[in-house]
C-alpha cells in the first residue's frame, strides 16, 4: 500500500524525496519509522522528516544516519528568543541540543523558522541573528516563514510591513556577508526563480547542510 502511494506521488510530481510530517511524526514507534524509511529507500527515493525536535533520541539519530534521512526541524530561535509556540525554555534548549547532536553525527538537518514580533524585532532580532550565525557555523541552512494569523486570535504577533522589511534586510545582510544566502529561503527562492528554476525554489523540506 505504501509502495503504491509513493509510486503515485512520484508519477504525479516527479520528485525523488518523500517527507513524513505533521502532526508530529516522531510519535510513531521507532520500528514503524524504520519501515517507512526503508520502503522509501527501496523505491529509490530520499526520505526526510519534519519534526519539532522534542522527541528525538539517540536511537532516532542512529536511524536517520542509517537511512540518510534529511531532518527538518521546526524551531524559531535560541532559548533566549521569545517562543510563540509556547514551549518552555528548557524544551527549546533540548531541541537545539538535539540539532547539534545530529550535525555532530553527520545527519542532514534544515531549519524552519517562523518570524514574528517575538523573535524578529528589536533586541530579539539580534538574538535571532546570533542563532543564525551559530547555525551557519554548523553548516545548517533552512527556511524563514512569516507568521500569519488567519483566525484573528494572535494578530498582535504579526510583523508590520516595516518590521518585516527590517528583518529581511538584517537577515540577508548577515547571510550575504557569510556567503550563505543561497542556503536559506526565501532568499534562495528569489535567486532560483529569477534564474527560471522555480521548481527547485519550491522544494521541501528546508535545504540540506551547506557544502
Amino acid at each position: 500500500c505504501l509502495d503504491n502511494m509513493i509510486k503515485r506521488l512520484l508519477k504525479e510530481y516527479g520528485r525523488g524525496s518523500v517527507c513524513l510530517h505533521g502532526g508530529e511524526p516522531l510519535t510513531l514507534p521507532i520500528d514503524e519509522l524504520e519501515y517507512f524509511f526503508s520502503a522509501i529507500r527501496k523505491l529509490g527515493c530520499n526520505p526526510s522528516i519534519q519534526t519539532n525536535g522534542t522527541l528525538i533520541t539517540d536511537e532516532h539519530i542512529k536511524l536517520f544516519k542509517k537511512y540518510n534521512v534529511h531532518v527538518g526541524l521546526s524551531v524559531d530561535g535560541s532559548p533566549e528568543v521569545y517562543n510563540l509556540r509556547g514551549e518552555r525554555k528548557e524544551i527549546v534548549e533540548k531541541v537545539n541540543e538535539n540539532l547539534l547532536k545530529m550535525r555532530r553525527a553527520g545527519v542532514s538537518v534544515g531549519v524552519l523558522c517562523v518570524l514574528h514580533k517575538g523573535n524578529a524585532t528589536g533586541e530579539s532580532l539580534e538574538k535571532l541573528c546570533n542563532w543564525v550565525e551559530w547555525l551557519n557555523g554548523l553548516r545548517i541552512g533552512g527556511r524563514f516563514l512569516i507568521m500569519k494569523d488567519f483566525f484573528g486570535e494572535a494578530d498582535e504577533y504579526e510583523l508590520t510591513p516595516y518590521e518585516l522589511a527590517a528583518a529581511w534586510e538584517r537577515l540577508y545582510a548577515l547571510l550575504r556577508r557569510r556567503g550563505t544566502e543561497r542556503n536559506w529561503s526565501p532568499f534562495r527562492d528569489f535567486i532560483l526563480s529569477l534564474q527560471g528554476r522555480r521548481r527547485e525554489a519550491d522544494s521541501f523540506p528546508p535545504p540540506a547542510p551547506m557544502a
